[in-house]
């Protein structure tokens, strides 16, 4: 698979290896389950005053960020075809965290050349409806997999996504991981806010009718400072308008100045996915705050600084290879120096620096060398079925990276043959 003995490391305890390091870098999932479940999922809990906020008042269209395109000869096409070939959407058992990804990845558009995937797949191929089906349809989901829990919930605020930080991680498929990661998805992929989607009502005890906005509309019902930011704010900064407020069911009030620094006040490294998670929202922000004005002077200058500081830090920790190690950062705990930890750090970095402006990323040479470096240490060709499956998420992360930064999509470069 990699250009290193396979028999170092069984892929399935790398794998696991990934997720602890990953995923738990720096207590940042642990630490927020808790504070999920108590300010987010209680549905029961009474608001201070009576609350509601208006659907109608967000974009009929999320903010599209589009890549910067100065790297767009350094990415192989035909290499980067051979990688999204081996993440198409299927998989030997469905996990919500697997299909979440490949939406983020395909879109809803993906499948309708599926013959171009029928000696890939090997197990069932989910087209892009069905992504889209099994993440926001309850009727679709349930059909799939009858025992399961819903992931969508119809509540008096609007739809509750069930996330992992909240939930029981023991059910078979599980449910989206983190606060608004499927509603970022949605936005980008370009999904409008108006977007029907069907929810479980556990009432009627049936599915019914919503709208993306209604999702938008629990959560900022359930928001809190405390609770894990990245997703929510690329998500609110793409669907609520220009120089919005929030206000949620308690009467707290929030801008986006509140939630830059907030996230600004963790320290670099820290929270999920080896902390880039963070650094990526706070680019997003900058890139829609140039165009909608969403950011105060102050706040687009500190994430100025703080893009800087990555960057130069990325400059010095990159390896031999070009690529970056899980420790980009040295303050960032993992489990053991695993040489796959390369795949989820310079996969989740490249995505960041895919959009942000040139002045506020790692200089050009040391971006070339780690887009050069990342594709030699990875051979498509070699990954099996078992890779594809257990290292789904970091692979789906760097083939998204690779296609922003070629400027191309994964149905386009696939399926457009």
């Amino acid at each position: 698979m990699v250009s290193v003995a396979r028999e170092e490391v069984h892929m399935l305890d790398r794998r696991k290896a990934l997720f602890i390091g990953g995923c738990l870098a720096a207590g940042g999932l642990t630490a927020f389950c808790g504070r999920e479940f108590l300010y987010r999922t209680r549905t029961s809990l009474p608001s201070r005053s009576p609350w509601e906020f208006d659907p109608q008042t967000l974009r009929s269209e999320p903010v599209p960020i589009v890549p910067t395109a100065d790297f767009v000869g350094q990415v192989s096409l035909p290499y980067l075809r051979k990688l999204l070939l081996r993440v198409v959407p299927a998989w030997p058992s469905i996990k919500t965290s697997r299909v979440l990804h490949a939406f983020r990845l395909w879109g809803p558009k993906a499948g309708r050349n599926a013959e171009v995937f029928s000696e890939i797949a090997g197990d069932r191929l989910f087209s892009g409806l069905d992504l889209q089906g099994f993440l926001l349809d309850h009727r679709f989901f349930s059909a799939m997999l009858p025992p399961e829990s819903p992931i969508l919930i119809k509540t008096g605020y609007g739809v509750l996504v069930r996330t992992a930080a909240s939930e029981n991680l023991g059910s078979f498929a599980s449910v989206p991981a983190h606060s608004d990661d499927l509603l970022v998805a949605c936005a980008e992929v370009g999904l409008p806010s108006g977007h029907s989607i069907w929810a479980a009502d556990r009432s009627a005890k049936d599915a019914v009718p919503a709208k993306i906005a209604d999702m938008v509309t629990d959560s900022v019902a359930r928001f809190t400072i405390r609770q894990e930011l990245p997703w929510t704010a690329e998500a609110y900064a793409r669907y609520i308008p220009t120089a919005r407020t929030w206000t949620n069911r308690f009467g707290d009030t929030y801008t986006f100045d509140d939630v830059v620094a907030a996230m600004l006040d963790q320290p670099i490294g820290a929270g999920t996915c080896l902390g880039i998670h963070i650094v990526y929202a706070l680019t997003c922000l900058f890139r829609i705050s140039e165009s909608h004005g969403i950011l105060s002077g102050k706040s687009r200058d500190r994430i100025a600084a703080r893009l800087r500081e990555v960057s130069a830090i990325l400059e010095r920790s990159r390896l031999s290879g070009g690529y970056w190690p899980a420790r980009w950062e040295p303050g960032i705990k993992v489990a053991g120096d695993d040489p796959l930890f390369c795949l989820p750090s310079t996969g989740h970095h490249l995505e960041w620096i895919a959009l942000a402006p040139p002045d506020l990323r790692p200089s050009v040479r040391v971006v070339e060398d780690a887009i050069a470096g990342i594709c030699r240490f990875l051979e498509p060709e070699r990954l099996t079925r078992g890779d594809r499956s257990e290292l789904y998420l970091d692979l789906s992360h760097l083939a998204r990276s690779l296609c922003l930064l070629a400027n191309t999509d994964a149905v386009t470069l696939v399926e457009n043959v």
